[in-house]
């Protein structure tokens, strides 16, 4: 048994869970016309990341090991991969940059694009237009539900 225990990785799962509540309380959680509001939908999400946190804090306090599996084919003595957590991370952030810039659509398509690259797809080009096709695809089948994503495409250049 390891003596490292990540007791961290459990109270930021849990504080994740608390903070995905607490912006659920700004949501309305009922609808008048389906009776299931936005907002119900994220207090469910942080309530079971709370649950998973308790539960990830139960594993730790019982000493439960987390080694990679062999299943997993990750071999924990080679050293991250810089390039692909950077560009993971990018991708990530990128929605919280542009999406006001350059609309839901080649938002997506960015950070689909970063995060291909981040798990080694170099075939930049294809990838930005699977990427693109499956953001006007969301974009078109929720504005025909009624779900707004804001606007197809913007470019402001202020």
């Amino acid at each position: 048994m390891s003596q490292h225990k990540p007791w961290w990785l459990a109270a930021a799962v849990i504080a994740f869970g608390g903070v995905w509540i607490y912006g659920a309380q700004a949501l309305s959680q009922t609808s008048t016309y389906a009776k299931v509001g936005p907002g119900l939908f994220v207090t469910i999400v942080g309530a079971a990341l709370v649950v998973l946190g308790v539960l990830l804090a139960w594993q730790i306090f019982r000493g439960e090991s987390f080694e990679a599996q062999a299943s997993e084919g990750a071999d924990a003595s080679q050293p991250v991969n810089q390039a692909g957590f950077w560009l993971g991370l990018l991708g990530i952030a990128l929605p919280l940059v542009l999406m006001t810039l350059l609309g839901f659509v080649l938002t997506a398509t960015a950070s689909f694009v970063a995060i291909a690259a981040a798990f080694g797809e170099r075939k930049v080009w294809r990838t930005a237009l699977v990427g693109f096709c499956l953001a006007a695809l969301a974009w078109t089948l929720f504005s025909r539900l009624g779900v707004t994503l804001g606007p197809f495409a913007t470019l402001r250049l202020k």
